[in-house]
């Protein structure tokens, strides 16, 4: 009894001394999102959103179908807690003792596949704390994404807006 009760102490006190960061969430499991217009409309579509909101664009490669767009701040007003968890464990704390950090920026891929009349899109958000703590991101952002992507590229209106 007294040898579980030992092991079960020390490895609570070693869960609390890992690295501070993480790997984001995995994004290789949610299917694209499906856009009934053109690559290139989807593509454009792609641009003027990041262009509308200022974020600026690291790379982009129109025959891979990929760009990358660097938020070095995220937008105020937004929620940030509900974007991703950051939270960050002090060195040589325990389980639970972890202080909530938010994110404070982003790195977007976005990958958009399609021919002239079909085309799919897919957004993966990196975001970070300060440069230095990896957060795992909940969705949100991307979803929300994608479906302004979806809507503008079909020239459909929506409802609401996505920052």
């Amino acid at each position: 009894m007294r040898t579980r009760w030992g092991s079960l102490a020390l490895t609570i006190a070693l869960a609390g001394c890992g690295p501070k960061s993480r790997p984001p969430m995995a994004n290789l499991d949610r299917p694209p999102r499906p856009v009934q217009a053109s690559f290139g409309r989807t593509w454009d579509a792609v641009v003027d959103y990041f262009a509308s909101r200022g974020v600026p664009v690291r790379a982009a490669d129109r025959a891979a179908g990929v760009i990358t767009g660097d938020a070095g701040q995220l937008p105020p007003g937004r929620d940030l807690k509900l974007l991703a968890n950051c939270s960050d464990a002090d060195e040589g704390s325990f389980v639970g003792a972890a202080r909530v950090v938010l994110p404070t920026s982003a790195v977007y891929t976005i990958t958009v596949r399609g021919d002239s009349t079909a085309s799919t899109v897919k957004a993966t958000a990196r975001f970070t704390h300060e440069g230095t703590v990896e957060c795992t991101s909940f969705g949100v952002w991307e979803s929300d994404f994608e479906t302004a992507i979806k809507a503008a590229a079909e020239g459909k209106p929506r409802a609401g807006a996505t920052d």
